[in-house]
């Protein structure tokens, strides 16, 4: 990775968090939800930094490729991420039908 995309990097990483925080403090995302992309983003921050972690891990799990590591470890995340949203929707959805029960 060159030097002007590590700058750009870090830069989105950083203008992110900021944006996370912002909605957080606004209170327009909760926190439980923006601590998953908190920590992506912190995540992408050490990468765009030392980007030869993601070599190094690519080589430890034995991935061809550090972009491929990439790759599976931003599937991975997504999968994290659809989970707890989709346990989010099942709570929501038990909670408005006790609601309209109620009423």
């Amino acid at each position: 990775m060159n030097t002007r995309t590590q700058i750009l990097v870090v830069t989105v990483a950083v203008l992110t968090f900021i944006y996370l925080i912002h909605l957080v403090r606004k209170k327009k995302l909760e926190l439980r939800y923006a601590l998953l992309w908190i920590v992506l983003d912190a995540a992408i921050l050490v990468l765009g930094c030392f980007p030869i972690l993601i070599t190094k891990l690519a080589v430890f799990f034995g991935v061809q490729t550090p972009i491929n590591m990439l790759f599976f470890i931003g599937f991975c995340f997504s999968l994290v991420i659809i989970f707890s949203l989709s346990a989010a929707l099942s709570r929501n959805s038990e909670k408005i039908k006790r609601l309209t029960q109620e009423i």
